[in-house]
């Protein structure tokens, strides 16, 4: 066999090798190594569901990786329930269960779910946490939480809570302070003057 074809069977099997660590590697960890070269180049990362956030960045893996959290949920029984990184949830903010809106939205819901009840589980589980907890007067449409604020490696994680869309198909953003300081800071603002004008379940200021 000749040069030629000694390439030819060489970029062959070099084709079959990569293609073999290609397949073997797992989706999630492929998938997260291409966010990270993206979140490197915008600094902002977009998850069309909670599929696929839950499948990248699962929050009890998030939280761990922070130091605080602050935190305005339309709810947040699961990790609640779950009890895993609670400690590091500093403030949390939900809205007020008998507020019009939040009526409103709850009856949109397609599963039924009774997200009034949920807040005020939760509210108590939090209470028993020692995590300061209070209520906005309304429902705003968003939920978000902010890493570390004053950290190096702050971000906050915005997701949308539409009306009339099950919460599986919620899509959401995060955002880096360190790409997007300005961005960054608007949402970190606008947390700390909700918190200012929210009401008080436990004595938290």
């Amino acid at each position: 066999m000749g040069r030629v074809g000694e390439r030819v069977m060489s970029g062959e099997k070099g084709e079959a090798f990569w293609r073999t660590i290609f397949e073997w590697l797992p989706f999630r960890w492929l998938w997260w190594l291409l966010m990270a070269l993206r979140r490197g180049i915008t600094g902002v990362e977009f998850y069309p569901d909670r599929h696929g956030l839950d499948r990248i960045r699962p929050l009890t893996d998030e939280l761990r990786r922070v130091t605080e959290a602050h935190v305005f949920w339309v709810a947040g029984r699961k990790q609640f329930q779950s009890g895993e990184q609670l400690e590091k949830i500093k403030r949390l903010i939900l809205p007020n269960p008998d507020s019009a809106s939040l009526k409103c939205f709850e009856s949109s819901l397609p599963d039924g779910m009774s997200i009034r009840d949920q807040i005020r589980e939760v509210t108590q589980m939090a209470i028993e946490k020692g995590i300061q907890v209070k209520w906005y007067s309304e429902f705003i449409g968003y939920s978000w939480w902010i890493a570390d604020p004053s950290g190096k490696n702050a971000f906050a994680h915005l997701e949308i809570a539409m009306p009339f869309s099950r919460r599986d198909r919620r899509p959401s953003i995060r955002i880096s302070r360190s790409r997007h300081p300005e961005a960054f800071s608007e949402l970190w603002n606008s947390y700390e003057k909700i918190w200012e004008k929210s009401e008080s379940q436990n004595g938290a200021r």
